[in-house]
């Protein structure tokens, strides 16, 4: 599928994704278990197509995976009268091929492949992506709201005693405040029964709405008009720790935003690969892992890692010289790929994480990125956005009210770093912007 250049020269795409989350964790079914998502899509679609990410280096089934549009989001576990369940395949064996399958004979049981060994880490790399493929289904026009986002509900059903990768946490607060989320739903639950096969009414309230995450770590769209695809990767910062939801960083806020901006005119998707206690050679592979299926239109770059090592010392001189030339390599591979690069300035940390070792060259690395800005690069400088000073240097802290741990940004960090980047968004999609974050 070939991608869209508009005016501007940014990227856009009908293969609009939705994945929220790069922080992976493992999960064990105890029983038959129907997994569920109900999310909305900022146009109208006509085929959708879900991505398995797995951890771990065995492979895992799923037995069915079915979805359906709908005219309301109701109790976001049922779809509205008329729906029709669409069965998902598995015809290219889990390759992100851009063919849409409409067969009624292709295989329904996915096999979620496992990870392999990364020889350049000497252990497991990750995660290994497992797609199904795509598949007709045609949104419905909003009756709630009209106007609305569109509704995609999914369900997904794993065996009794299936070990599983899915994305860390839930959105429960993300999904209840409408301030937060603005019309653009995700949530997700689960019940101990096959509601699959026979797809029936799920009972919402009894179904941990909001409180899980299930297997599908991205869901992509096929729009009727191209949309801009914004990805991040990073550590926890980057994720969202110390946030509501512990997923409302700065590229989520942004998105959000644009999405309402623009609603109707542009869709906007979002993809992060962002994972708490990772360091930069795992956050920055698991980027490039995926630039080709996710095609994105723009990728924030990380400024800083404090998870990187040098010997048993953390984000040393050594550590950050390494880390600035895995930055380098990462922007390369995002400009080879066909997406504009956005880096960011070094976040600040807590007070006993940053000693000397580490506030010297946190310093420089601010220092070397601010001079990318010289050969045309797009760098926002986080450091001065959220960062104390101390006799005119930052110290490598925050400011007390944009962090609540003192190690991670909060909501109103992120917010900082969301209202640079919304404008810039716009600047790289020939837009103008009407309100402010």
């Amino acid at each position: 599928m070939l991608p869209l250049i508009s005016d501007s020269g940014i990227r856009r795409t009908r293969r609009l994704s939705w994945a929220p989350s790069g922080w992976l964790v493992t999960g064990t079914t105890i029983g038959t278990d129907t997994d569920f998502v109900t999310l909305t899509c900022p146009d109208d679609f006509v085929a959708i197509r879900v991505g398995f990410a797995n951890i771990n280096p065995a492979s895992y089934s799923i037995t069915k995976v079915v979805a359906a549009a709908s005219s309301t989001l109701g109790d976001c576990a049922n779809p509205s009268d008329g729906a029709v369940w669409r069965t998902l395949t598995f015809l290219n064996k889990g390759t992100a091929r851009d063919v849409v399958v409409a067969g009624c004979e292709a295989p329904t049981e996915i096999t979620v492949y496992g990870n392999l060994p990364d020889p350049a880490a000497g252990h497991i790399g990750g995660p290994r992506w497992t797609w199904t493929d795509w598949n007709p289904l045609t949104s419905m026009p909003r009756t709630d709201l009209p106007g609305a986002p569109r509704i995609a509900m999914i369900r997904v059903l794993l065996p009794s005693g299936c070990r599983h990768t899915r994305p860390n946490g839930g959105f429960h607060e993300y999904h209840r405040r409408p301030e937060i989320n603005r019309g653009f739903a995700y949530v997700a639950g689960h019940v101990p029964a096959d509601m699959v096969t026979l797809p029936s009414h799920i009972q919402a309230y009894s179904a941990c709405m909001g409180h899980t995450n299930v297997p599908v770590s991205c869901v992509q769209f096929l729009t009727k008009k191209p949309g801009v695809i914004g990805m991040v990767a990073g550590d926890s910062h980057h994720q969202g720790t110390s946030t509501t939801t512990q997923f409302w960083n700065y590229l989520l806020q942004s998105t959000v935003e644009l999405g309402v901006r623009h609603l109707g005119d542009i869709p906007f998707g979002y993809w992060s690969t962002a994972q708490g206690g990772a360091d930069s050679q795992s956050f920055f592979n698991a980027l490039a892992n995926v630039l080709p299926v996710a095609q994105p239109s723009f990728v924030v770059l990380p400024g800083w890692t404090y998870n990187d090592l040098s010997d048993s010392v953390h984000a040393d001189r050594l550590a950050d010289d390494i880390f600035f030339a895995r930055l380098l390599m990462a922007a390369e591979t995002c400009v080879h790929q066909g997406a504009t690069p956005i880096f960011l300035t070094p976040f600040p940390r807590d007070l006993g994480g940053m000693t000397s070792v580490q506030v010297q060259p946190w310093r420089g690395l601010r220092a070397s990125i601010l001079t990318l800005r010289q050969i045309g690069a797009i760098v926002i400088d986080a450091t001065q956005l959220l960062g104390h000073t101390l006799n005119g240097q930052f110290d490598g802290t925050y400011l007390s009210q944009y962090s609540n741990d003192h190690a991670h940004p909060n909501d109103l960090g992120h917010a900082a770093i969301a209202n640079e980047l919304t404008p810039i968004i716009e600047r790289l999609c020939g837009l103008s912007s009407s309100t402010n974050l």
